[in-house]
C-alpha cells in the first residue's frame, strides 16, 4: 500500500478508537476540529488544482456567480494538502460510523 492508503487506514482506525476510548464529551470538539481542518484543506486543494483557461468568458462568469467550478473534473495536484484532507475526511467518516454502531448496539 502506498503512503496515502496507509494514512487513510490509520485515520479510520484512530477514529474508531476515539469513539470507544475517549469520553463522549470529547467527540464533538474533536469532530469539529477535524471538520474545520478538512474545510480549510479543501480550499487549499481546490486553489492548487491546475485548470485550463476557460473557453468562453461568459460561461466563466456565470459559473463563478453560481459558485460552481469551471472544470469539475480537473486534475487535483497530489501533495501534502490532498493527503491530509483525505486523512481528515476518513477520520470524520469513521467517527460518524462508529458513533452510529455504538448508539445502535
Amino acid at each position: 500500500m502506498n503512503r496515502s492508503g496507509v494514512s487513510i487506514a490509520s485515520a479510520s482506525a484512530v477514529g474508531v478508537a476515539c469513539v470507544y476510548l475517549l469520553p463522549p464529551e470529547w467527540l464533538g470538539p474533536l469532530a469539529g476540529a477535524a471538520a474545520i481542518g478538512a474545510f480549510i484543506l479543501a480550499i487549499i486543494v481546490r486553489v492548487s488544482t491546475a485548470t485550463e483557461s476557460p473557453s468562453n468568458p461568459m460561461t466563466s462568469v456565470l459559473l463563478s456567480l453560481a459558485n460552481l467550478p469551471e472544470q469539475p473534473l480537473a486534475k487535483v495536484a497530489k501533495g501534502w494538502a490532498l493527503t491530509v484532507f483525505l486523512v481528515l475526511a476518513a477520520f470524520l467518516v469513521s467517527v460518524a460510523l462508529a458513533v452510529l454502531v455504538r448508539a445502535n448496539a
